[in-house]
């Protein structure tokens, strides 16, 4: 099922154009109160709008964003290259060699992840750093498509800072385009022919193919630019989030490593998995391919 002008024939394409009603809640539960049951089940799965709980600052403590905090997991605040502070929460050990950037859904916040991302630090011993986009949750300024993929890439070198020596970005539904052009940005060679940052992997759960708003476009594909291993697990019984999958996964230029995961059902992005090992599975090989 897709957004947009033509949601029948462009089922990859999340475009904003549906207007929410308002939002209430807290902990990253919050739940958009739609006229319409067919406006619901579109925005959630494309992740489209500003979702997430009641706006906090930056630089509060995340049990005043989340409901339930992990044990060990930290605040931190990043500076976008425009100035704008970006709330992020922290996890897994500090003194891991492998970082990764997770890019939530656009109805989600940084606190819907804590927990399966907790889990999945400690069995992988991964550092992940979970941003807030800007204008959503604990991050300012306004929501900006022009934005959103250099402020994951500058998340990717702020893990780098802090001593990973491998670095992964995974993405989720409408997170997922963000990650992947993050991904190849990153790892991108410049003018000299050095590899940006080492980015090893690249993960996609239940993804958008693209993502067009009036502000601009974020179009992975569109970018001939290579990637690492490409890791993607998908609904099976959503043809169009399926037919994403297998469009990334054929498309995208990328080494040998990866695998394309479709499991049976419609459980969308952190539910695909909470509820099927395969899915988690997935994100943890993805991780563990990175060389020490």
């Amino acid at each position: 099922m897709g957004v947009g002008p033509h949601p029948a024939t462009d089922p990859g394409t999340a475009s904003c154009h549906l207007k929410a009603g308002s939002i209430r809640g807290s902990g990253g539960r919050a739940r958009r109160l739609l006229g319409s049951s067919l406006a619901a089940v579109i925005l959630g799965l494309t992740g489209c709008g500003s979702g997430g709980p009641a706006r906090v600052s930056p630089d509060s403590a995340l049990s005043e964003q989340c409901d339930a905090v992990p044990s060990g997991a930290e605040r931190v605040t990043l500076k976008a290259r425009d100035g704008v502070r970006l709330g992020a929460a922290l996890l897994g050990p500090p003194d891991a060699s492998i970082g990764v950037v997770l890019s939530h859904g656009a109805t989600q916040s940084l606190c819907d992840w804590l927990t399966e991302i907790d889990g999945i630090a400690a069995e992988t011993r991964a550092r992940f750093l979970i941003p807030d986009r800007r204008g959503g949750g604990s991050s300012e300024g306004r929501p900006d498509v022009g934005s959103y993929v250099t402020d994951i890439v500058d998340a990717l070198h702020w893990l780098k800072k802090a001593g990973a020596v491998r670095l992964a970005v995974a993405g989720t539904s409408y997170g997922a385009p963000i990650a992947v052009a993050a991904g190849q940005e990153a790892g991108a060679r410049s003018a000299e022919g050095a590899v940006r940052l080492p980015v090893c992997a690249v993960i996609a759960i239940s993804p958008l193919r693209s993502i067009e708003e009036p502000g601009g476009s974020i179009q992975p594909l569109d970018t001939h630019l290579a990637v690492p291993g490409v890791w993607i697990a998908a609904e099976k019984d959503n043809t169009g989030i399926a037919a994403n999958a297998r469009s990334l996964f054929d498309e995208l230029r990328h080494d040998e490593q990866g695998r394309l995961v479709l499991v049976p059902g419609e459980d969308h992005s952190l539910a695909l998995v909470q509820n099927h090992p395969e899915a988690r599975l997935l994100i943890k090989d993805a991780i563990l391919s990175c060389p020490p």
